[in-house]
């Protein structure tokens, strides 16, 4: 989550993991700073992918667009204010928590605090390593 940003990234490595078909990814000149301090970006590309949270019971599904950075990264997407607006979502940062209405209730996404520490001050390493 990073409701700072206004673009949806992921990461090259997660596109290469995924096996998207390269004729799915469209060219992009965007050019991007901030997601690891001191460095600017050049995409290498976009890619629209669906995205579904919730259950099978209760789940929303949107299709967002998704600018590929160039970076290595514990996590596989960051999911900027784009895609909360398209969900009509609400973060909460501190609990590390997203809600969002769905066709039988609220669903709820929770991350382990934990994991995400552990995650966040790897991807941190990484970016030093540059």
């Amino acid at each position: 989550m990073d409701g700072g940003s206004s673009l949806n990234l992921i990461y090259e490595d997660t596109v290469r993991r995924m096996e998207i078909n390269p004729s799915r990814i469209s060219e992009s000149n965007t050019t991007f700073e901030g997601v690891i301090r001191g460095v600017e970006a050049h995409s290498r590309g976009s890619v629209i992918l669906e995205v579904t949270f919730g259950s099978p019971r209760n789940s929303r599904s949107e299709e967002l667009l998704f600018i590929i950075a160039p970076f290595q990264s514990d996590y596989h997407a960051l999911l900027g204010r784009t895609a909360f607006a398209r969900f009509n979502a609400l973060p909460h940062y501190g609990y590390l928590t997203l809600k969002m209405p769905g066709p039988r209730g609220i669903i709820t996404v929770s991350e382990i605090t934990a994991l995400s520490s552990r995650a966040e001050e790897h991807a941190t390493a990484l970016a030093a390593g540059l």
